[in-house]
């Protein structure tokens, strides 16, 4: 029996050897695919982008500014 993660491991290594990584990402964050390792990430990993694509991003004020 593998080690928790192995096959995923396996899987991520294989993808970034990849010519269609980033394709392949992109497709899977546009269609919310939340299964498998797609373009070299897992579905936490793409809930992550998902999140952080959906924030607002801060504004930051430097001294003089309003």
């Amino acid at each position: 029996m593998a080690a928790p993660g192995t096959e995923a491991a396996l899987a991520r290594a294989i993808c970034r050897r990849c010519p269609v990584i980033i394709a392949c990402r992109t497709w899977a964050l546009d269609h919310g695919e939340d299964d498998g390792i797609w373009g070299a990430t897992t579905a936490a990993q793409r809930r992550a982008i998902r999140r952080a694509m959906t924030e607002p991003i801060p504004v930051v004020r430097r001294r003089g500014d309003g």
